[in-house]
């Protein structure tokens, strides 16, 4: 990963101290004293040296997982200061001692953090997908912002640049006082309590764990199409495969398809309410052909019909592959059922001629099928 110009030379210097640890003392030398509620970022390589550390024993999950990100807490520790670095480097490109930036790495010069304070210091793994969109992120933004009592600030240099990193934070909070690294995701927040490893009440538990999905099948049908041009005794008859394809869940990226899952948001639809669960049905075909634009209606062709015999229809969201079924929480099993509806339109390219589209049919025109029984997608 890349790291601000300003940090090279920095960290540079600093990798020459990684691993080392001072117990810090009566006779160490006195260092300038950090501003309160300083903020550094780093990297575990070129981490200065710290005085007077502790280690904190972690008892909680010490990961939370998001839509697009998840974070894992690999170690903690408390220290009194950081430690000047051996060799300086140019002061013209070294952060000054009393600057709070968050993308700012720890000041050359070292520094205590005062008196009634201390300096957490935190390694963390940070991960750029999550199981939920494994194949990539659907324009979900994802911040991190460290919370100490009830001050939040942002974290953007935590987040780094490539897809997993691991970074160390510096942070001068107050001793004992509660800190939690915040995970931020289309209006929800996550958090993690760096003190324990503990995962907060607002987690969302659905994303703790591996996605249920299921099953993999391949149901398409036949659309055949009647489109009469001028002059012409009998309509051209056009025909176009549709269908729904559920592809395994690992398919690479650009092909259609992910079968049914079980997610707690989905694009377009937002967050499920509480005791709700959206049932995404991916890989819902449309078509464009030459003559004309085929569109599937979605809430009329699907529908989920669960155990206890309650039906649940479809909706879909402009630009998407998907239909949603908005279910109880506890939906594990049910049967798809798929008849199959559209409308056939003229294209542009049939808009140049004296032609229009009589109608259009799809078949088979009896409903398929297929039982529905999700299970966990991962370990």
């Amino acid at each position: 990963m890349s790291l601000p110009r300003s940090a090279t030379g920095t960290l540079a210097a600093a990798a020459l101290l990684t691993g080392a640890c001072s117990s810090g003392g009566d006779d160490a030398p006195a260092l300038p004293r950090l501003p309160a509620d300083a903020q550094y970022v780093t990297t575990p390589e070129a981490a200065p040296a710290f005085t007077g550390t502790r280690p904190v024993r972690l008892d909680g999950e010490s990961t939370v997982a998001g839509l697009v990100r998840k974070v894992t807490l690999k170690k903690v520790r408390t220290a009194q200061g950081i430690s000047p670095a051996a060799t300086p480097t140019d002061p013209f490109e070294t952060p000054a001692a009393d600057k709070i930036d968050s993308d700012a790495p720890p000041p050359e010069a070292g520094g205590a953090a005062g008196g009634g304070r201390e300096l957490l210091v935190a390694e963390l793994e940070v991960d750029e997908l999550s199981a939920l969109f494994a194949h990539g992120s659907p324009g979900i933004e994802s911040k991190l912002a460290l919370k100490v009592n009830d001050k939040t600030r942002d974290m953007p240099g935590l987040l780094g640049q490539d897809s997993k990193d691991t970074m160390t934070l510096v942070a001068n909070v107050p001793k004992g006082a509660p800190v939690d690294l915040v995970l931020i995701e289309e209006g929800r927040t996550q958090s993690l309590d760096l003190r324990t490893g503990r995962r907060g009440d607002d987690a969302v538990a659905e994303l703790q764990r591996p996605v249920l999905a299921g099953p993999r099948e391949a149901v398409r049908w036949t659309v055949t199409v009647r489109i009469a041009f001028a002059g012409e005794a009998a309509p051209r008859v056009d025909e176009k495969r549709l269908g729904w394809e559920a592809r395994k869940a690992d398919a690479p990226d650009g092909e259609t398809g992910s079968g049914l899952r079980l997610v707690p948001y989905s694009p377009g639809a937002g967050w499920a309410p509480e005791g709700k669960m959206w049932l995404e049905l991916g890989g819902v075909w449309g078509a464009e052909e030459e003559w004309f634009r085929y569109d599937t209606d979605e809430k009329r062709s699907y529908a989920v019909e669960a155990a206890d015999g309650t039906a649940y229809r479809g909706r879909h969201y402009d630009g998407s592959f998907t239909v949603v079924f908005l279910v109880p929480a506890d939906f594990r099993s049910g049967t798809l059922r798929i008849t199959p509806q559209g409308e056939a339109t003229g294209s542009e390219h049939l808009g140049r001629f004296d032609a229009e589209v009589i109608d259009s049919t799809a078949s088979p025109a009896t409903p398929s099928s297929i039982p529905i029984r999700l299970t966990p997608t991962g370990p």
